[in-house]
């Protein structure tokens, strides 16, 4: 990934309500002005980076046909937004790429990568997730642009 292109407050266990409606409020504002096909929120936002995330495969099983591509990403990791390129052949690439940005235990993670079928955008507190299904059909959209917008709704 690129190096950071801002820097957001980090998360604590005295911000995580704020940083929790943060997140609610940016995708909701999302999901309205681009018309998303779904938003799946998890009630509890406060548990280890899982294997979902670290894992493709995993991820496919749960979100076909949602497949996993290299390309553009975007990503908001405890307090510090990055995007750039990332490219994976096999599944251990991925792995690697997000553990070295993120390490073992990240508080918050947003990423937003590219699929067959449009973008896959999940984010992470250290427990629950949010998952946004990107339609290749907006005009105008990429991994770059969701970046942006939910940084600065961040």
């Amino acid at each position: 990934m690129s190096e950071p292109i801002t820097k957001l407050p980090l998360l604590s266990k005295k911000n995580i309500k704020e940083v929790q409606a943060k997140v609610d409020q940016a995708l909701a504002k999302i999901k309205a002005a681009y018309g998303f096909d779904s938003v799946e929120l998890e009630a509890d936002y406060i548990a280890l980076f899982n294997d979902i995330m670290l894992n493709p495969k995993t991820m496919n099983k749960q979100q076909e046909p949602w497949k996993l591509v290299g390309g553009t990403a975007f990503q908001y990791v405890n307090g510090v937004a990055r995007w750039g390129e990332m490219k994976f052949e096999k599944d251990d690439d991925y792995k690697e790429a997000i553990q070295d940005v993120v390490g073992k235990n990240p508080k918050l993670i947003i990423t937003v990568l590219p699929t067959e079928e449009g973008f896959y955008c999940k984010s992470k507190l250290t427990e629950g997730s949010i998952t946004l299904q990107i339609p290749k059909n907006k005009v105008g959209w990429n991994a770059s642009d969701a970046g942006k917008d939910i940084e600065s709704l961040l």
